[in-house]
C-alpha cells in the first residue's frame, strides 16, 4: 500500500498545498482585509468566529510544509534525471546511495530507471 502511495506523492503534495493556500487566502482576507468579493466565496469563514485565527495559523503551516515538499521533490527529480542521463560512470557511482534513496521515495518508475542504468553500467547490487 505504501509503495502505491509513493507513485502519487507529488499529486498528494500538490492537492494539500492548494487546499492549504485556499484556506490561507480566505482566512487572511477575513482577518486582515475584509474584501467583500472574497467573502461571498469564503465557505462560511465568517461563521467560525474566533477559530479564524487558528485556521490562519494551521493553513499557513500546511501551505508552507507542502510547498517545501513539492520543492524538495522537484529538486530530487532534477538531480536524479541529471545523474541518470549523464555519461559518467564514476559520477553515477559516487551518487549511488542518494539515487537509491530518491528512487525508493519516488516510486517504481524511478526504481526501474535506476535498475536499467545499473544494468547498462554492469553494476551488481
Amino acid at each position: 500500500m505504501a509503495s502505491k502511495l509513493r507513485e502519487f506523492s507529488l499529486y498528494i503534495y500538490l492537492v494539500l498545498a492548494v487546499v492549504g493556500l485556499i484556506f490561507l487566502i480566505f482566512s487572511t482576507n477575513y482577518i486582515f482585509f475584509h474584501n467583500g468579493t472574497l467573502n461571498d466565496y469564503s465557505f462560511g469563514m465568517d461563521t467560525v468566529g474566533n477559530w479564524n485565527d487558528w485556521i490562519f495559523v494551521v493553513s499557513l503551516f500546511i501551505s508552507a510544509t507542502f510547498l517545501y515538499y513539492i520543492y524538495k521533490w522537484v529538486q530530487d527529480d532534477r538531480f536524479f534525471m541529471k545523474i541518470i542521463n549523464s555519461d559518467s560512470k564514476s559520477h553515477f557511482m559516487k551518487n549511488m546511495k542518494k539515487l537509491e534513496k530518491i528512487a525508493r521515495e519516488h516510486g517504481s518508475i524511478y526504481q526501474q530507471m535506476l535498475q536499467n542504468k545499473k544494468s547498462f553500467w554492469k553494476i551488481k547490487a
